[in-house]
C-alpha cells in the first residue's frame, strides 16, 4: 500500500517534499520522518564521538618520568554514551523499514545488525589472538600497553570463543574495548525481542527500562546475563529509543533558537553534575546512564534540531561513516605505536603534544585505511546477500 509523507524541510526558506514510502503490516507501527533520511549531523556527532574517545585512549603512563598524569582524556569516554544514545534512536529510524511478519521482520533486523557489527569485531579479535600468541611470553615491563593487550591469557580456548559470541557478557572480551559491542549486541536481542512480540516500540522499552530499575535495586543484575541486559547502562538505549518520540512531538519548536539553546544547557548541566559530590553520591549505580546518558540525550537532540540550518561538510559525513571502524581500529593501533615510540627513547625527553598529536592522526589514518579496504565492502556484500535472501523467498518488498 502506498501511502505519501510529507515532510517539511527549513533551509534557505520552507518548501515541501513528498517522499514515497512502502507501509508494511505486521509490525506495530511507529510515525517515521523518512526511512531514507540520512541525518547527516547525526554522521557528524557521530564522528565527533569517535574523536573523543580516540583521545580517551591515549597512552600516556610512559611520560610518568616527565611527571605527566596517565588521564588526560578520560572524559573522552562519554563518546561512547553518545554511540549508545545515537543507536537507540536510529534503531527506531530503521525500524519501519522492517518487511512484513514479525517473525520475517525481527530475523531480517538481527541478520542486518550482526552483518554489521560483527565481522570488524572479529577481525580485530582474531588480530589480538594472533599477537598475543607471537608475543604473549614477553615481559612488557618498558610498555605497559603491549603487556596488558597481549598476553597468554588471551589465548585461552574458552575466553576467545566467549569472546566471539558474546555468551559471557559480564566480562571484558580479550579485544577489550568490545565491551561496547557486547552491550549493542544484547541490545539489538533485546529490539528483536519486542519486534517479536509485536508491542508498541516505546511502551515495550519503557518496561524495559524498569526492569532494569528494578532488578538494579534488587541486586540481582550483577552476573551471567543479566549482568548486561539488566545493567544500568542499557538505560542509555532507552534514551535513545523515546528520544525519538521527542523528536517527534517537538516539531514545531525545534526551529526556534532558544530551543536549541536550551538544549545545550541541559547538556551542560547534566556534565557538569557528573562530577559534584552531591549528585555522585545521590544516584550511585545511575551517575553515568543518567548524568553522561542524559547528557548525551540533549547533545543527540541537539544535532537534531539543527539538521535544517546546518549541514557537515562532506569529509565529517564520511568521517562519521568511518566512526566505527574509527571506534576499533584505534584501540588496536593505539596499542602498538607506544612500543616504536619507546624504542626511540622518545617517553625520556620528547614531547607529549608531539606524541598526542601523532598517535591520533596515525589511528584516525590507520581507521579510514580499515574502513574504505575493510568494513565497507564486508558491511556492502553481506547487506545485499541478506536483502537478496528475503527478496528471493518474497519476503522483502521494494518501495
Amino acid at each position: 500500500m502506498k501511502v505519501w509523507l510529507v515532510i517539511f524541510f527549513q533551509n534557505r526558506g520552507k518548501h515541501k517534499a513528498c517522499i514515497p514510502y512502502t507501509l508494511h503490516y505486521g509490525v506495530p507501527k511507529v510515525n517515521i520522518i523518512d526511512n531514507n533520511l540520512k541525518f547527516r549531523n547525526l554522521q557528524f556527532l557521530r564522528f565527533i564521538a569517535a574523536f573523543i574517545v580516540i583521545f580517551a585512549h591515549v597512552e600516556l603512563y610512559e611520560f610518568s618520568v616527565q611527571g605527566v598524569p596517565g588521564g588526560f582524556f578520560h572524559l573522552g569516554s562519554f563518546g561512547v554514551d553518545i554511540f549508545f544514545v545515537l543507536s537507540g534512536f536510529i534503531m527506531v529510524h530503521v525500524y519501519s523499514g522492517l518487511p512484513r511478519g514479525k517473525l520475517v521482520a525481527a530475523s531480517f533486523f538481527f541478520m542486518k545488525r550482526v552483518a554489521r557489527v560483527t565481522p570488524l569485531y572479529v577481525i580485530f579479535t582474531l588480530a589480538t589472538i594472533l599477537l598475543s600468541y607471537l608475543i604473549g611470553a614477553i615481559n612488557f615491563e618498558h610498555n605497559i600497553s603491549l603487556g596488558q593487550h597481549y598476553n597468554l591469557e588471551k589465548t585461552n580456548s574458552q575466553f576467545i570463543i566467549d569472546s566471539l559470541t558474546f555468551s559471557r557478557p559480564d566480562y571484558q572480551p580479550l579485544f577489550a574495548i568490545g565491551w561496547t559491542l557486547q552491550n549493542e549486541f544484547w541490545f539489538y536481542a533485546i529490539f528483536t525481542l519486542c519486534i517479536l512480540v509485536g508491542m508498541n516500540i516505546y511502551a515495550f522499552f519503557i518496561a524495559y527500562a524498569v526492569c532494569i530499575l528494578v532488578a538494579t535495586s534488587l541486586g540481582v543484575n550483577n552476573k551471567g546475563l543479566m549482568g548486561i541486559t539488566l545493567n544500568p547502562m542499557m538505560l542509555e538505549f532507552v534514551f535513545g529509543v523515546l528520544l525519538y518520540f521527542l523528536y517527534q512531538k517537538t516539531s514545531d519548536i525545534q526551529q526556534k533558537p532558544f530551543f536549541a539553546f536550551f538544549l545545550i544547557l541541559a547538556a551542560g548541566f547534566f556534565l557538569i553534575a557528573s562530577s559534584d559530590p552531591y549528585f555522585v553520591g545521590a544516584l550511585s549505580v545511575y551517575v553515568r546512564p543518567i548524568l553522561w546518558g542524559g547528557g548525551a540525550l540533549f547533545i543527540v537532540f541537539f544535532f537534531l534540531a539543527i539538521e535544517n540550518r546546518f549541514s557537515p561538510s562532506h569529509l565529517f559525513t564520511f568521517l562519521g561513516d568511518a566512526s566505527y571502524s574509527m571506534y576499533l581500529a584505534h584501540w588496536f593501533a593505539l596499542s602498538l605505536m607506544p612500543y616504536f615510540f619507546w624504542r626511540i627513547n622518545w617517553f625520556s625527553g620528547g614531547s607529549v603534544t608531539v606524541y598526542i598529536l601523532a598517535q591520533v592522526v596515525i589511528a584516525m589514518g590507520f581507521s579510514v585505511v580499515v574502513y574504505l579496504w575493510v568494513e565497507k565492502p564486508i558491511n556492502q556484500s553481506l547487506s545485499a546477500k541478506i536483502s537478496n535472501l528475503f527478496q528471493k523467498n518474497g519476503l522483502l518488498k521494494r518501495a
